[in-house]
């Protein structure tokens, strides 16, 4: 089935309804005209009518002839005939009659003593209605013309805005970034394709962040996973020239592959829980204290210096509405980046009724790192040595419909806080 424009229907609507409004008008002009013609004629026969039995000579019979008018009265039983116009016709009769060249409205009618002929010449009323209706066709025509007119434009008036919006749609093009959002255009004048486009435009504004957020994630875990690859390589090495993997000094190294398997596993199962979509993101209550306090046996068991750990709780159960899995992923991001960026000092772990603390003595975070936990990420793109962890961290958050927020340390250090709403 061949498609059919918008712009088309349009035409053909606008176009029939004016041929039908035009159409339904000549009826009813043609129509009233008709009745008022024939109305007239009676009134103007009656009268006459009535003039000529009152004056006429009814015994005798007598004939009135002007320039526009015969009258002829036959008494019963005369032998004066009628009028050649009149001929062949019956009685009673009423209409119109056309002999040499003109049109008569002929009347005859009996009475009680004798038949009355009337006859009117309207020819110059025939040749003023052929002169109307001439012009009333002439009307009729223009105002199909007119409709049609009025039918072409409003269909074109109509139908380009629609036309713009589809070919802004048609332009785009898988992966445009965000100058395919921020070009699409939303200033049109009807209220509905305002609508429309806006809706488009938030649409792909929100497609073109996933997208880009996506190519960080990924380039992020491209460099971030490289390194504990390059850890597991060189541990095996080590064991390789130390005689084995039964030699007494390769416990350090099978510590460091533990901790690099142990990071890539947490990474890889945050970025799969992140890659689906929020509907298929499980939601159910995370006990915050118990997942922070497996954190940080996760964290012992690897090697980290959990020692340098200050865990602060409060002593009743805080439990979150989040899915437990990514809560842990988040903590063990935080509390892990807090580690390895900080050789010296204590890492602060404290836990309150909505919300989590970790906190460090450290340098402090770098710009980038600081603008993406602060919620811009539009202004932090991955550097070559970039912080997945940091990263999982606000994608973490944003998909729990977690706060999350950074400040310095008076002592020096950062504290990131993550906030919850209490279940």
């Amino acid at each position: 089935m061949a498609a059919d424009s918008i712009r088309a229907r349009i035409f053909r609507g606008v176009a029939a309804v004016s041929v039908a409004t035009t159409v339904l008008m000549f009826i009813a002009v043609f129509v009233a005209y008709q009745d008022l013609e024939r109305t007239m004629r009676h009134l103007v026969f009656a009268e006459e009518k009535s003039f000529f039995l009152a004056h006429l000579n009814r015994k005798q019979g007598s004939a009135i002839e002007t320039d526009k008018l015969s009258a002829v009265f036959v008494p019963d039983g005369s032998a004066i005939a009628p009028p050649d116009l009149f001929s062949g016709l019956s009685v009673p009769h009423r209409g119109e009659l056309r002999r040499n060249g003109k049109t008569y409205l002929i009347r005859i009618d009996r009475s009680a003593d004798g038949t009355l002929y009337l006859a009117k010449d309207i020819s110059l009323f025939e040749r003023r209605e052929w002169l109307f209706r001439g012009v009333l066709a002439a009307i009729v025509l223009a105002a199909l013309g007119i409709g049609l007119l009025l039918a072409q434009v409003t269909s074109t008036r109509i139908a380009r805005p629609m036309a713009r919006l589809a070919a802004a749609v048609g332009r785009l093009t898988p992966g445009g970034g965000r100058e395919a959002s921020s070009a699409f255009p939303t200033d049109f004048h009807e209220k509905e394709l305002r609508e429309i486009a806006g809706t488009l435009a938030r649409y792909l504004a929100a497609v073109d962040e996933l997208m880009r957020r996506e190519r960080r994630l990924l380039a992020m875990a491209s460099h971030e996973l490289r390194t504990p690859v390059a850890v597991i390589a060189g541990a095996l090495e080590v064991i390789e020239k130390q005689g084995g993997a039964g030699a007494p000094a390769a416990g350090k190294a099978w510590r460091r592959i533990r901790v690099a398997t142990d990071e890539m596993r947490e990474q890889l199962a945050a970025i799969l829980a992140l890659s689906r979509t929020p509907a298929f993101t499980s939601v159910g209550q995370a006990d915050m204290g118990a997942v922070a306090a497996a954190v940080l046996d996760d964290l012992a068991a690897a090697g980290l210096a959990v020692e340098r750990i200050a865990w602060a709780h409060p002593p009743m159960p805080v439990t979150a509405n989040a899915d437990p899995v990514l809560a842990k992923m988040l903590v063990r991001n935080l509390i892990q980046n807090a580690l390895q960026h900080t050789t010296v000092g204590t890492v602060g772990v404290e836990l309150q009724a909505d919300s989590l603390s970790v906190s460090d003595s450290g340098p402090g975070l770098p710009t980038a790192d600081r603008m993406r936990l602060d919620g811009k990420p539009e202004h932090a793109e991955a550097p070559p040595g970039g912080a997945l962890g940091l990263y999982l961290v606000t994608l973490i958050a944003e998909r729990l419909g977690w706060s999350l927020s950074v400040r310095d340390m008076p002592q020096g250090g950062t504290c990131v806080t993550v906030g919850w709403e209490s279940a």
